[in-house]
């Protein structure tokens, strides 16, 4: 019988214990408007909890030694990070932000994002924009949208992810997603050209009708052709916003922030700053010393040990989100002080370590993966995911040295995009690859072409 018993505490000791991993790993992971939400609902139910008001957790940091100077020119593109819940908008406007295009073009390129409706196409004129545009206050940049920065703009645009997008009708839309396809390699060559035909009002007029017949007379096809034709239509969608949300942008609270000093440091906060939780320990005292029962007594003792449990889950969550930022602050302080595009090659297994070492806080990676992928950041530039500041794209160069992908395609966007501004003529890949070894990128010209097909950029022979 006492075996029985000892076997039951056993097993109730490790409940409570799994349960409490459980729950301090759900607190770390949590986004911090979600993590508020959580104690108010704790605190409603453990009497013993009391709220209040605290100022949020500030280091102060001077790491000149990290203000290595870097090629202002360093660009980068960094992954796309929707979820689910994203709308369309906020889709564009984060990539948007993070490209190495002039102030006058993201300007004119934010206020057309704006009119392309939840399907993903721009369904208004240029002049309907432009007599928009001329309503508004921004009267710096009214002068500026012609005809010819709308169009440049609009190449921004449909440069985006996803394919398609900012196109005004669905056969560009379809059109343009079947050259994303063959950029990416999925659709060949040759069947791109006899696909593409059918992508129009009489092609599709002629498939729905399910005459074969009409449609090989029209456009010149073989039955065979027509048949993989129709599996890769089946690929590609006449509405290229779809699959983003669309209800209304949601407020993001950020769970860190790394900004600017006025001297050469980063301030690092943590702005989850508006609750702050203790123990009632007047209130427990006083009914300690009129219990006179043993389930009062429990039910002090588990409502105090709960409350104990979540103030340190949440103080552990703070360390180990001050750690992250601090780890971040020196592992990407070109991006921190310089802006969007200067990432450095960085993945979770060197955050992971670089925390062990500098904080002595020493979290799994699937942990920290966990983390990163549901927080948000706030810097000079704006609030972006935490994981955009982690780039696993590298190539290792005859140096030896590991550069990001996304830090030479940015820098090869650059070239082509000055030479375009110049009115300078575009160049072969062979001489992009020679301009991008005079900065230190020794890649070759089959990777240069790589790159600029990703960019959707077409060659100097097109």
């Amino acid at each position: 019988m006492n075996n029985t018993l000892g076997q039951q505490q056993n097993l109730s000791q490790n409940q409570t214990l799994n349960m409490g991993l459980i729950e301090a790993l759900h607190i770390l992971t949590m986004p911090s408007d979600e993590l508020q939400g959580y104690i108010i609902k704790e605190c409603e139910k453990n009497p013993f909890l009391k709220l209040s008001s605290q100022d949020e957790y500030i280091d102060k940091k001077y790491i000149s030694s990290y203000a290595k100077e870097k090629s202002d020119n360093y660009q980068a593109f960094i992954d796309s990070y929707s979820e689910n819940n994203e709308s369309l908008y906020e889709h564009l406007t984060e990539q948007l932000r993070l490209l190495p295009i002039d102030e006058i073009t993201r300007s004119i390129a934010e206020f057309v994002i704006t009119y392309i409706n939840e399907k993903g196409l721009l369904e208004i004129t240029y002049d309907e924009i432009k007599n928009d545009f001329n309503s508004t206050e921004n009267k710096a940049i009214k002068s500026e949208l012609t005809k010819e920065a709308f169009d440049k703009t609009l190449d921004v645009i449909k440069r985006l992810d996803p394919p398609g997008v900012g196109c005004a009708n669905v056969w560009d839309a379809m059109r343009a997603q079947l050259l994303d396809k063959k950029i990416d390699g999925v659709v060949k060559s040759d069947e791109y050209n006899f696909t593409l035909p059918l992508l129009s009002q009489k092609g599709f007029e002629l498939l729905a009708k399910s005459n074969k017949t009409n449609v090989q007379k029209t456009f010149g096809l073989s039955k065979e052709q027509i048949e993989k034709a129709l599996s890769i239509i089946k690929m590609l969608s006449p509405y290229p916003g779809a699959n983003y949300s669309s209800g209304n942008t949601q407020y993001i609270t950020p769970d860190i922030s790394i900004k600017k000093g006025e001297k050469d440091e980063l301030i690092i906060s943590i702005p989850f700053s508006t609750i702050n939780i203790s123990i009632d320990e007047d209130y427990i005292a006083i009914l300690k010393k009129n219990a006179t029962d043993n389930d009062t007594k429990r039910f002090i003792e588990f409502n105090k040990t709960k409350g104990e449990r979540l103030i340190r889950e949440v103080n552990e969550r703070k360390q180990t989100l001050l750690a992250i930022a601090k780890a971040l602050s020196e592992k990407q302080y070109d991006f921190f002080k310089k802006g969007p595009g200067h990432i450095e090659v960085l993945t979770l297994e060197e955050l992971k370590n670089h925390m062990a070492e500098t904080s002595g806080i020493d979290r799994d990676e699937s942990t920290i993966s966990r983390i990163v992928n549901s927080k948000y950041i706030e810097t000079d530039f704006g609030i972006f995911p935490l994981k955009a500041l982690f780039s696993r794209a590298s190539i290792t160069l005859s140096s030896g040295t590991s550069i990001s992908k996304d830090k030479i395609k940015s820098t090869l966007l650059s070239i082509i995009n000055e030479r375009e501004k110049n009115g300078e003529k575009k160049l072969s890949d062979e001489k992009l690859s020679a301009l991008l070894k005079e900065k230190g990128f020794d890649i070759s010209r089959r990777t240069v072409a790589k790159y600029r097909n990703e960019l959707k950029i077409s060659s100097s022979y097109n």
